[in-house]
């Protein structure tokens, strides 16, 4: 029996994806990450408790974001110990440590083979810092799967509807032949709906409970394989 797409999927060539929480647990592994960081850290002679230090730490990634370089510079300062580097640096050791274990979620890679075997222009649309995206998806071991990688920098105006377009002009495609696959509504749906683009939602994560209105909703990324075209019948 032929399976039936939507029609309004038909003319779509390229798929973006978000990394967070799209391609990979993060929110999980950053939780696990900074729990065997402050254990190490307080084994290493920070003067509080896990429990406490977890929850300053989580106040200054509030405060700061994700990509500040120096969080466990600030907790130490919350906390004057005799030897503040030696405190950092097994902090960074054990962060560093835990994500080395990091993983897609199940059946990614074959997700992406697939897609670009039916003839999907696939791009990774992401904000941050592009080197830290890039060590992700080379962990993670499915920048092979890719043919073009998008980082805008949180610096500037992060993920605007100026920036998928801007990806659209580069992959020669007009915006509503491109979707977008994301985690975060505010990042990921409502900028690329507004700059033309298809808008799919992957209901995982952090946001997973905030309201968006997208094109379609996923809580499992490999369910795209039974809602995209395969263009190799066409």
């Amino acid at each position: 029996m032929k399976t039936k797409h939507p029609p309004s999927l038909a003319s779509i060539k390229a798929i973006l994806f978000d990394i967070d929480d799209t391609l990979f647990p993060s929110s999980e592994f950053s939780h696990l990450a900074r729990h065997n960081a402050i254990r190490a850290m307080v084994q290493a002679g920070l003067p509080t408790t896990q429990h406490y230090a977890e929850k300053v730490l989580n106040q200054i990634v509030e405060s700061r974001g994700s990509n500040y370089g120096n969080h466990f510079d600030l907790l130490v300062r919350r906390f004057p110990c005799p030897t503040p580097s030696r405190v950092v640096a097994a902090g960074v050791g054990a962060y560093h440590n835990t994500k080395s274990s990091i993983s897609p979620y199940p059946q990614t890679a074959h997700l992406l083979l697939e897609l670009r075997e039916r003839g999907f222009i696939l791009a990774v649309a992401s904000e941050g810092v592009a080197l830290k995206q890039w060590d992700k998806l080379i962990r993670l071991g499915l920048d092979p799967f890719f043919h073009h990688v998008f980082v805008t920098s949180t610096n500037k105006e992060g993920k605007t509807p100026a920036f998928y377009r801007q990806i659209a002009r580069s992959l020669h495609l007009h915006p509503s032949q491109i979707l977008m696959m994301g985690d975060n509504p505010a990042k990921d749906i409502v900028p690329a709906a507004a700059a033309g683009m298809h808008t799919g939602r992957l209901l995982l994560g952090k946001h997973a409970r905030e309201r968006a209105k997208a094109s379609f909703a996923l809580r499992s990324l490999s369910s795209l394989l039974w809602i995209l075209p395969d263009h190799r019948k066409n």
